[in-house]
């Protein structure tokens, strides 16, 4: 009898420290789910990307400059097909009836329609229609309300209004290897470091 009470002293003892040691795994998973986010002003937050969407009209050329007075910002950089969509929804909710530069013109010399940022041609497109027979010569990348913010292609010289973009900061109660990991993340956590905007000579009008 007297060893079948120590033998359940012995096991309840167990199931306690057990219970205990667990603990501070659960806070450590906690403390790594709290990520907190900062878009500098004038921008605001449309899914992990900051953004502005300007007032004044420009022309595209001209739009890149203001961009890069705001925060060292550049037009929208939308080549992922996640960015692109999340953008058009935050319009289309919003009601938003201007057509808005963003950050890609057509390179005459590569024939290629290229980014602003970087200097890349285009992999992901986020045109309404291909049309292979059109002359893009001086044509720069909108956002059009009237069909839902697909892209349509415009002169570069006309003024529009504009959308600037600078990546989100991630701020407060995230450890370095947290954040870094975060920024390493996945689909939804493609969080791109600042780098200062250069206008690209391939973009610049003769």
């Amino acid at each position: 009898m007297a060893s079948r009470l120590i033998l359940t002293i012995f096991f309840l003892t167990s199931l306690a420290g057990l219970s205990v040691a667990a603990v501070p795994n659960r806070q450590h998973n906690n403390t790594a789910t709290k990520m907190r986010y900062k878009c500098l002003s004038p921008y605001r937050r449309i899914g992990n990307r900051c953004y502005y969407l300007s007032e004044d009209k420009l022309p595209w050329r001209d739009s890149q400059f203001a961009c890069n007075d705001l925060n060292n910002g550049y037009l929208a950089k939308l080549d992922k097909n996640w960015k692109d969509r999340k953008l058009r929804n935050f319009l289309n909710r919003s009601k938003e009836q201007n057509e808005r530069w963003i950050g890609s013109s057509f390179d005459d010399r590569s024939n290629k329609w290229i980014w602003a940022k970087g200097g890349e041609a285009l992999r992901y497109r986020g045109f309404s229609q291909k049309r292979p027979n059109d002359n893009y010569r001086w044509r720069c990348a909108i956002m059009n309300p009237i069909i839902f913010f697909r892209w349509s292609t415009r002169s570069c010289l006309t003024t529009k209004k504009y959308i600037c973009e600078i990546p989100i900061e991630i701020i407060g109660g995230v450890n370095e290897s947290i954040k870094r990991k975060h920024l390493k993340g996945g689909r939804n956590r493609r969080i791109g470091h600042r780098k200062k905007y250069q206008p690209s000579l391939s973009n610049q009008l003769n």
